[in-house]
């Protein structure tokens, strides 16, 4: 995935998930929520509001022993949804879990190479 554009509430952002390695899909989600350092939130329509909307949600939540989990949630509502998430639902599966991925080889490398300063996004 890729994501542009300023994590600030009510900013539009420019955002392209990969479906496959030819083929892209593009949205321009909405800033609704941004606690730094803690997460960001969007939400996205597929043409008007209330036909196929997606909120997305990346979070981190500290837990025991100095650790941090990476919550990455996704709801979708509207009329469209019975019909379209069938088809859409592994394609968009797959393009997360290879967002996720790739997030966390840049976290681990950091982390590795010393790069990652604690309190610092």
């Amino acid at each position: 995935m890729r994501l542009e554009g300023r994590l600030e509430l009510g900013q539009r952002l420019d955002a392209r998930l990969a479906l496959k390695p030819d083929k892209q899909l593009r949205f321009r989600p909405v800033v609704v929520r941004v606690i730094e350092g803690r997460e960001l939130r969007w939400i996205g329509h597929a043409g008007f509001a209330g036909f196929f909307d997606g909120e997305h949600s990346l979070a981190l939540e500290p837990e025991e022993g100095g650790r941090t989990r990476f919550v990455h949630h996704e709801i979708f509502r509207g009329i469209l949804v019975p019909f379209v998430w069938p088809f859409l639902k592994h394609r968009i599966e797959r393009g997360f879990i290879a967002m996720n991925e790739a997030l966390r080889r840049r976290v681990e490398s950091g982390a590795r190479n010393g790069t990652m300063v604690p309190g610092q996004t």
